[in-house]
């Protein structure tokens, strides 16, 4: 049975394994960080104690008005492939910003676990973000449908 406290231990175990940039406790109460897991990748991991789940948000910025059709069709054609993305969600936020979101169950993961999920999560919010802003050669829609989620981000 996973616990705040238990989240947090977690969390503290991470730095020395994952060796981020950062990661910093969001805000005086809940169970909220920050993970700068390299460069501009930034993931924010929370632990929802009721059901006993960490849930990952990655912002991927803001889609350019003159692309947002094809970007809105490969996020849902994204979000689509369950079986095959392991979960990972692909959508908008409240501003129409693009996210990339994941829940994972406490239990599954221990800390060796959660630095690869998150190092996996990171090579996603790399790849979407290139995509999102057009810096990105080549079809990046195809890259990123050919990308396996399903080894990288289920645990």
């Amino acid at each position: 049975m996973a616990d705040g406290a238990s989240a947090e231990r977690l969390m503290q175990e991470l730095g020395p394994v994952l060796n981020p940039e950062a990661i910093l406790k969001i805000g005086e109460a809940g169970y909220c960080w920050s993970v700068v897991v390299r460069d501009d990748v930034r993931i924010d991991v929370s632990f929802e104690e009721i059901n006993e789940t960490f849930v990952f948000l990655a912002m991927l910025g803001a889609v350019p008005e003159d692309a947002a059709k094809d970007v809105y069709e490969l996020l849902l054609r994204f979000s689509f492939l369950v079986r095959e993305n392991g979960g990972l969600h692909a959508a908008l936020d409240a501003e129409g910003e693009a996210v990339l979101a994941y829940r994972c169950p406490a239990g599954d993961l221990d800390v060796s676990r959660l630095a690869a999920l998150l190092g996996n999560l990171a090579t996603y919010v790399e790849a979407w973000s290139k995509t999102i802003d057009g810096t990105s050669p080549g079809d990046a829609s195809h890259r990123l449908m050919a990308m396996d989620p399903a080894a990288g981000i289920r645990v």
